[in-house]
């Protein structure tokens, strides 16, 4: 059996492995020292900086931080109604409030 009896095909990436693809594809977002404090103090612990720009591109759709304040009050206020239950869903939050924070920043 030789090399040519191999087939080589793309491999699959894993879900976190593609988001952290797509924030370094989006590396063009500038993250100033004041955005990058403002995540920081917006979840109460340090941050990589690669997280944080990962949650501005998931969210770069949304270009109004009146309507981003307005998603992230939607889901504390399910979060709240779960009982503070929900992994996925506090992370989808502290995604939003680093979004808020360094929008609200510039």
């Amino acid at each position: 059996m030789g090399l040519d009896d191999y087939v080589i095909s793309e491999p699959k990436l894993s879900p976190d492995f593609e988001q952290a693809l797509v924030g370094i594809k989006a590396g063009s977002v500038e993250l100033s020292r004041e955005a990058f404090d403002a995540a920081e103090e917006a979840l109460g612990r340090e941050l990589d900086r690669d997280e944080v720009r990962n949650a501005l591109a998931e969210y770069d759709d949304y270009k109004d931080v009146k309507a981003l304040r307005k998603l992230l009050k939607g889901k504390e206020k399910e979060f709240d109604g779960k009982g503070g239950r929900g992994v996925a869903l506090a992370e989808e939050i502290d995604k939003l409030r680093m979004v808020v924070a360094v929008r609200s920043s510039k």
